[in-house]
């Protein structure tokens, strides 16, 4: 079920209602009424949501190359907040997901206007955080609930597919205006036996690393606050320490000044007495 759901969000959003509508009474023709019931409360993507899934169903290393750079620029945050790495490391990875946004934000306005692309490129920046990397693989921007039934986040019921990131969804087969979207058909091995093309766990793999990476920035960040902590302490105590001393040699100067006037007040006595 997931992988006939997952590719009502490649098909135009024009289609979509009829496309859903016609595969839950597919499905419960054929005896899969919790399935048609899931598929039919299925939402119309907007068009900026199918225009991302669909560069993830048909150019895939699109995707691939973005969801890497966010995982390389988070990867390269973490280090230089823990002063893992230089600075430059940072830099590089920034300029990497700059690019391959850019890259992204391209394909998915491929013959769109300035203000679709403004749009896109609005959303891609929103998925940059969160499930965001793990939606876009799948290819379900804008259902959640599509990847939640397939079981990639916690607390999905369902148990989904468990091939690695490696696994690829397949294209979209176009079917006239109003029929349901189809995976293409299974390929038959040597011997006659047909397998059909794996629902990857796409993004699971991306979102624990992001996850922890956050986890170490947000440990690197805490250590550094807490040594920031103590320097500021210490610059106190030493400004206090500083102002101390600084009162005290002004009352040293001030006896010192004293001293010399007194000093001066008997050395011209003095020469009084010894005149003839």
């Amino acid at each position: 079920m997931f992988d006939e759901a997952r590719l009502l969000y490649a098909v135009p959003p024009t289609e979509f209602t009829a496309a859903r509508n016609q595969l839950a009474k597919t499905l419960k023709a054929a005896g899969r009424a919790d399935d048609a019931s899931f598929v039919a409360a299925l939402k119309r993507p907007k068009i900026t949501e199918w225009a991302v899934n669909r560069i993830a169903h048909e150019q895939p290393a699109v995707v691939d190359r973005w969801v890497a750079a966010v995982v390389g620029a988070n990867t390269a945050q973490a280090a230089a907040i823990g002063e893992a790495a230089g600075g430059g490391d940072f830099r590089k990875a920034a300029d990497e997901l700059k690019a391959a946004t850019t890259a992204l934000v391209d394909a998915a306005n491929e013959g769109g206007d300035d203000a679709h692309r403004y749009e896109i490129a609005d959303l891609v920046r929103g998925l940059m955080v969160g499930d965001g990397p793990d939606l876009l693989l799948a290819g379900v921007v804008g259902s959640r609930a599509v990847s939640e039934a397939a079981g990639f986040f916690p607390g999905a019921t369902t148990a989904g597919p468990t091939t690695s990131v490696a696994g690829r969804p397949p294209r979209v087969v176009p079917k006239p205006p109003g029929g349901p979207p189809t995976v293409p058909k299974e390929s038959t091995g040597s011997k006659g036996s047909t397998t059909s093309a794996p629902a990857p766990r796409v993004g699971v793999r991306a979102r624990e690393q992001l996850t922890a990476r956050s986890e170490r920035a947000q440990t690197d960040l805490a250590t550094a606050k807490a040594a920031a902590a103590d320097a500021q302490k210490l610059v106190d105590r030493t400004g206090r320490e500083l102002e101390r001393a600084q009162r005290d040699l002004h009352t040293r100067l001030a006896a010192l000044d004293t001293a010399k006037k007194r000093a001066a007040d008997l050395a011209a006595q003095l020469r009084e007495l010894s005149a003839p």
